[in-house]
């Protein structure tokens, strides 16, 4: 089905466990800038600070867009859309709507006509696939497995922040790592050769030193994920304990795919799309095809791709959709400026 979408600009936001992304497109889809800022999950951080980094994102975005293309003004949007991280649950979009309703009138939609506020996996969804039902799977610094029928009903699993949820996620991995040298250091397990990979990544001289790095002030939520870069070093490629870590995380997003699946109703003969977000199926060690090989096993049917947008881009292909068909779920929030 051609759709022609009403001229403008759109503005599609991915709010992540580690940063914020933000894509400004014109109806053709055509990405004139792109932003980024600190995280935005309504898990790991205050809704002050969330906001405060979209505002953040959204202005790098505009500064991008009159650094390349200094012809192009924008007043205003057509459409935005938030792909929120965290939102699942009714309580969590009370919380974000009650919030949104009392900012001013000006601050609620980030300069668009209309606001769209989703869940994250619907906007990964939309990167991957011009089909607004599927399933889409996240394994970044955070984790979840989000879904929408074909008549609307959504279902998620496993997206409660890094202390209650994200076991299929990079911050999972580098826990994990952690909690292993740690044992290797008090003598519970025989030390190994990621004791020191681990010394040598986070540039410390001993292993005691790393509760203090641990325990600091703040959480180092992203500083943990990226140790997850460790499992594609070919000197550890064939050290069981990684291989078991590595094991173990993508049995977890089989877990939260198949209670997703479950939920959903899907039927054996039913066909859709599955589409793979994140920094972990970049790896390039067996995970991403331990993953896909689980999917299968679960629905045979599933078409598995990776993403072909950026989800700030899958963001702004919701904003767009909605904005023409009022498509979606009504689990969304919508905003919309007044006249």
């Amino acid at each position: 089905m051609l759709i022609i979408f009403k001229p403008g600009f759109y503005l599609g936001i991915d709010s992540g466990a580690t940063r914020t992304t933000v894509t400004i497109t014109k109806e053709s889809g055509l990405v004139v800038g792109v932003g980024e800022a600190g995280t935005a999950n309504l898990h790991n951080v205050s809704l002050d600070t969330i906001f405060r980094n979209i505002n953040e994102a959204i202005e790098s975005a505009r500064a991008d867009v009159l650094a390349k293309h200094s012809d192009l003004k924008i007043n205003d949007f057509e459409a935005a859309c938030l792909g929120l991280s965290g939102m699942d649950t009714f309580a969590d979009r009370e919380k974000v709507k009650n919030y949104i309703n009392n900012l001013s009138e000006g601050e609620r939609t980030f300069g668009a006509k209309r606001l769209i506020v989703a869940n994250n996996g619907l906007t990964g969804l939309m990167s991957g696939t011009e089909n607004p039902s599927g399933i889409c799977l996240i394994a970044g610094s955070g984790s979840n497995c989000y879904g929408i029928s074909r008549v609307g009903k959504e279902a998620t699993a496993g997206n409660w922040g890094y202390l209650l949820g994200d076991q299929g996620s990079a911050f999972a991995i580098g826990q994990a790592i952690l909690r292993q040298v740690i044992k290797e250091y008090d003598g519970r397990l025989t030390q190994t050769v990621i004791t020191h990979k681990v010394l040598d990544f986070l540039k410390l001289a001993d292993a005691s030193q790393i509760v203090d790095w641990a325990y600091r002030d703040k959480l180092p939520v992203r500083e943990i994920a990226s140790l997850s870069k460790l499992c594609d070093d070919h000197q550890l490629s064939d050290v069981v304990e990684i291989a078991n870590i590595i094991n173990h995380t993508a049995q977890e997003l089989a877990v939260a795919y198949k209670a997703v699946v479950s939920k959903l109703e899907i039927r054996d003969d039913e066909e859709f799309p599955v589409v793979l977000v994140g920094g972990l199926f970049e790896m390039k060690n067996q995970f991403t095809n331990k993953v896909i090989r689980s999917i299968l096993n679960i629905t045979p049917q599933a078409v598995v791709g990776m993403k072909i947008r950026s989800a700030s881009e899958g963001a702004s292909r919701v904003a767009m959709l909605h904005n023409q068909l009022r498509m979606f779920p009504e689990s969304l929030i919508v905003v919309v400026r007044p006249e």
